[in-house]
């Protein structure tokens, strides 16, 4: 399905939306570049653990992500 959808429309797949805003991915940096711990910028940006470790390692892939589902 997916493979296909590929294929034949090209970027008509954007994979799951992010659960993320563009404004996140700026204060989970932030914060985490002030010292706090992954648990309390979950807790207090409303994340899950496992999302702040992937807007901390990936920023750049995690916007391209997000830009794919605010251009519709």
């Amino acid at each position: 399905g997916i493979d296909h959808r590929k294929e034949t429309d090209g970027d008509a797949y954007r994979g799951r939306k992010p659960s993320y805003r563009a404004e996140d991915i700026r204060a989970v940096g932030a914060r985490l570049a002030m010292g706090e711990r992954v648990a309390d910028v979950a807790k207090a940006l409303g994340l899950t653990r496992q999302t702040v470790y992937r807007l901390r390692d990936d920023p750049t892939g995690a916007a391209e992500a997000l830009s794919r589902w605010e251009t519709t």
